[in-house]
Parts: structure tokens; sequence; C-alpha cells
């Protein structure tokens, strides 16, 4: 058979199937017998399409009589009819939730006051219909808080009013499921983690914590922290869980990111106990130095962002309370777990970091607390090696390159992202340079030093440097961070001159003999030269290595090729700048 004639058979097919679900008296009484457990998945599907199209399509149509007879016949199938929750199909359990929902929204709370109490009645019945409630309970709020999937404004609005007046008892109840669930998967993880029981409970803890994500973002901050944050702290106990910490992480984060006024997220404040943060910081541990793994790298991404929404709310309550604030006792504990991404290979999990260093520095409260003050060396030490362009998803020479096979799809996509990511790091240098002069100007220094006597690498294979030898990525990087610490001691006037002088004497007396190496001296030149208002006898070195650097070859570098290489737009703006600046200052160096 042709496969134009395939076509034609499939359409004629689903044609006599719409006009059976439009026409049809007996679409509910053909329904339910097509979705009973004996018959195939396909079949069981195409029953339970019609009896949706029944609710969404013919419910207004039907007498009282009739929706009580399909509102029960639902739940039974439900009750009845729910095979084992690990072998149903999940097109078959949306399904049911489907019918549900779509009844919900037509017949709840007016006419369905006791769905919360029959709901709660199927979850004693087993694991496949603890799901399945849970599902709809997902899908309810979905259809009708995040995705606005009511058509009616009146009936939108009577479903938020019936979900915000129930949901202290929708809360209590997500939280009793997920205590009981948690706690059974946990124990028969120990004694029986392959049986068929620990795996059920596990996808029905799994499933708490989906329909949970669902509620926690909007729902009355007095249903997160009521039993004196019993919510909070089961899912923070649950980051220790493999099966589970990916869920219990996301639920989190929807959590210590919301909004609203500064009184209702103060409760947040609870996982600065020493109970959470130790959680938090094992967990981190953990993350970072497991091997390279997608699903956990997921996972070290989420656990991230909990761990910097976590350090906002804290700024915002501070901002507010002022000097009345009494920060956490183990805040250095805290700045340890976020230091301990900010090291991770991963550059996209280390750029999640900046805007939290970049908001700690800025705060004037958190900025002078000792546990800051102290993090500070360590955090400056560790952006000289990330403010280096390395981790290229095409190139392997540096552990960044795996995880940037991940994040990005390209090189491309990753030059771009890496940008501003270094322009992030070098802002956070900037205030850190402001609160702790002697502490950057020390590593920056030094830096200088080591560059300047460690010998020339080249890429294998090449005569001269490109902009990725390893050489180039470090002067690069060392450049850049010099700029920042020497630019930003200037404008406070704090520049030890005795050292920004061997600084630029030690720069002046190194040889160099490529000429891509030769242009990032020069922009440390270019950075020191305010040193020489200090120190005329200076000038005529920096002059003599200007005037060396223009006229620079190397036997068999024929003239065409060092002028495509060290002449290019970048090089060209570099000596221009640095000789408008000699012609600037001359009459001040007299």
């Amino acid at each position: 058979m042709s496969a134009f004639q395939r076509g034609r058979e499939e359409e004629c097919q689903v044609n006599i199937c719409e006009n059976f679900k439009d026409t049809s008296p007996h679409c509910v009484a053909c329904g339910a017998m097509l979705a009973d457990v004996k018959h195939s998945p396909v079949i069981r599907h195409f029953g339970l399409q019609l009896l949706e199209h029944f609710v969404r399509f013919k419910w207004n149509d039907a007498t009282v009589e009739q929706k009580l007879q399909f509102k029960n016949l639902t739940i039974e199938m439900i009750t009845k009819k729910s095979t084992n929750v690990l072998e149903e199909e999940n097109f078959i359990k949306e399904g049911p939730v489907k019918i549900v929902v779509e009844m919900i929204k037509r017949e709840w709370p007016q006419q369905w006051p006791s769905l919360l109490e029959e709901l709660d009645q199927m979850c004693q019945i087993g694991d496949s219909q603890t799901e399945l409630v849970l599902l709809i309970l997902l899908r309810l709020v979905e259809d009708v808080v995040s995705f606005h999937n009511v058509q009616q404004g009146r009936r939108r609005k009577d479903l938020w009013q019936a979900l915000n007046a129930n949901m202290s008892q929708i809360s209590s109840f997500l939280i009793k499921v997920l205590e009981m669930y948690s706690e059974k998967y946990q124990s028969l993880e120990s004694s029986a983690p392959q049986s068929s029981e620990a795996k059920s409970a596990c996808k029905v803890t799994q499933t708490v914590l989906v329909t949970m994500c669902g509620f926690v973002e909007w729902m009355d901050a007095k249903h997160l922290y009521k039993e004196e944050n019993r919510l909070l702290i089961f899912l923070y106990k649950l980051l220790r869980n493999e099966e589970l910490k990916m869920l219990a992480a996301e639920c989190l984060q929807l959590i210590v990111h919301r909004k609203g006024k500064i009184d209702e997220r103060k409760p947040l404040m609870v996982l600065f106990c020493d109970v959470a943060m130790t959680e938090l910081f094992n967990a981190a541990v953990k993350a970072c130095s497991a091997g390279l793994d997608e699903k956990n790298h997921l996972f070290l991404k989420k656990l991230c962002q909990v761990i910097t929404g976590l350090g906002s709310q804290m700024c915002a309550i501070w901002v507010m309370e002022g000097e009345s604030f009494v920060p956490p006792s183990n805040l250095a504990s805290y700045l340890k777990t976020l230091y301990s991404f900010t090291q991770h290979a991963s550059t996209h999990v280390c750029h999640l970091t900046s805007a939290s260093w970049m908001a700690f520095l800025r705060h004037e409260h958190m900025s002078r607390t000792q546990a800051m003050l102290d993090i500070i060396p360590s955090l400056c030490q560790t952006f000289i090696t990330t403010i280096q362009k390395l981790g290229y998803p095409s190139r392997n020479d540096s552990a960044a390159c795996a995880y940037s096979r991940i994040d990005f799809d390209s090189d491309e996509e990753f030059f771009l992202f890496f940008s501003s990511h270094r322009y992030n790091q070098l802002e956070i240098l900037r205030y850190a340079t402001a609160l702790c002069p002697e502490t950057t100007l020390t590593i920056a220094a030094h830096w200088l030093q080591e560059v300047l006597a460690a010998p020339i690498e080249k890429e294998e294979g090449k005569e001269l440097c490109t902009n990725l030898c390893p050489s180039a990525i470090r002067w690069d990087a060392m450049s850049n961070y010099l700029d920042v610490v020497i630019t930003a001691l200037i404008k406070k006037d704090q520049l030890p001159t005795q050292q920004a002088v061997e600084l630029l004497q030690a720069t002046l007396n190194t040889r160099i003999e490529d000429p891509v190496i030769l242009s990032f001296q020069l922009t440390c030149i270019s950075t020191l030269f305010p040193v020489l208002y200090h120190s005329k006898q200076h000038v005529e070195s920096v002059l003599d290595k200007l005037f060396a650097a223009a006229v620079f070859s190397l036997p068999g570098l024929t003239k065409v090729k060092y002028l495509q290489i060290f002449f290019g737009k970048q090089n060209k703006r570099l000596l221009k700048g640095l000789y408008i600046n000699v012609v600037a200052v001359g009459p001040h160096l007299r």
C-alpha cells in the first residue's frame, strides 16, 4: 500500500473517531469499557479520551444524575482499576487526571464541596491512588495559577479563591504525604533498595516533590513555615538522597527565590541554622567532588541557586532592618559553601555565584563583617584561575572544557558567555580592592612577577604564540587583573608608589621574544603608566620599550608576517594610546 493510501486511511479513521465523540450517545459507556485495565494501553488511552471529551464538551448538557454517575465512574476507575505505580504508562496516568481536573474546573467548590476529603480517602487505598491524587493537584494548580488554562475568568477566580481558602488543608496533606513516603523510602533503601516497594515509595515521593514545586512559589508564606518549618527541614534533609536530591533542591530553590514582604521572608533564615547549613555544605562538597555527570551537574547548578537565593534573602532582610539585624552565627560556613561553587571547574557554575559576591561586597553592612573580609583573599586568589579564557567546548586544555560541552553548543556561545562572566569577576575584584587594597595588590604583583619569570609556552607545532596558547591565556588574564587593581587603587589614591615602581621596572626589564606576548607586556606598561608621575627616571626606559616594539623583529620572521601578527587593530590602538599618554604627561615630567 502506498504512503498516500495509508495517509488517507488514517485520516478516515481519525474522522470516524472524532465523529463518534461528537455524535454518539454511548460515548461514556464505550469510554468506560475501553478504559478497563484488561485492554492494551493504546485502547485504554482512546477510552480515556472519550471520557475526557464528554467532560469538556458535553458536561453542561448533562443532567445532575448523569454528572453524579460519571463522577462515581471516574472515582471507581481511580480506586479500583489502577495498576501498579511502577508499571502504568505515564500517558495512561494522565487520562483520569485530566478527567478529574476538568470536572473540578466545572464543579468545585460550589457543586463538589467534599472534593478534598474524597481525594484524601483515595490516598488511603495505595501508592497508585496517592500518585494520581498528587498529579490531580498538580494539574489543577498549573491550569489555574501557572497557565491560566480556564476559559471563563469568573470560574478561574472561583478556583483561585477556593485554592487559597483550602491551602492550609492542601499544604498539610502534601507535607504529610512527603513525610510518610520519604521516611518509608529511606527505610526500605537501607534494607531492600531493589524491592518494588522501595521503588514505589521513591516514585510517590518524587511526585510529591514535583507537586510541591507547583505550590511553594505562590502559596501564602504561613503555610510554608508552619509547624516550626517542618517542610524546610524535610527538604534540606532530602539533599543527601541520590534519588530525591534534585527535586528537593528545585523545591528549595523556588522557596528561597520567593518575592513579597520582608516579614514573610524572615523565616527563611532558619536555613542558616547549623544543621541546615551542614546539610547544604555537605551536599555542595559531594556534588562538587563528583565526577563529570550531566545529572549531577544539573543538581549542582540547582543547589548553587539555592545557596545564592538564600544570600539574596539575607541581604534584603539586612537592608530593611539595618543595624538591628543580627548576622547568622555561621555566616562564615555559608560563605565557605558559596566559595566551593566559585572554585568549581564549570564556568557556568562559577558564574552563578558572581551576583551574590557582588551583592555582598556592595552591601553596607555585609561587606564589613569579619567573615566577608576573611574570604576575600581566597576569592581573589581563585580569580587568577577563573578569569583565564579556558573552557572552549572544542578544546581539551582545561577541566572546564568537559563541562562546557554540557552547557554550550559552540565556541561562539561560550565566548559570549565568558566575556560577561569575566566582566563580572573583574567587577567583584574591583569592589574587593576597595575593601582590601593590600591583599589584591599583593596577589596582582606576585602574579605579574610569576608570569614575567615564566618561560613562554606555545601551542604544539606553532612557531609563535597564538591567543589560545598557554602563555597568551595567562598574560591576557593577568593584564586584566592588574589593570583592575591598579586603576581602583589610583582612583582611591592608595597606590603604594615604591611597589608600583618596582613592578614597572620588572616589566621593563623583561625581554619578550614573541609579538603576541609583547602586546600583553605593553598593556601592563600602559596600566602602570601613572607611576611615571612619581618616577621620572623611567620615562626614557618606557620610550625605549615602545620604539623597540615598533621595530621588533625575529630571525626568519618576515616584515609582512610580523606586521600581520603584531600590528592588528588592537595593538595599533595600544601603541597609539601609549604614545598619546607620553605626549600628554610630557610637560608634567620635566
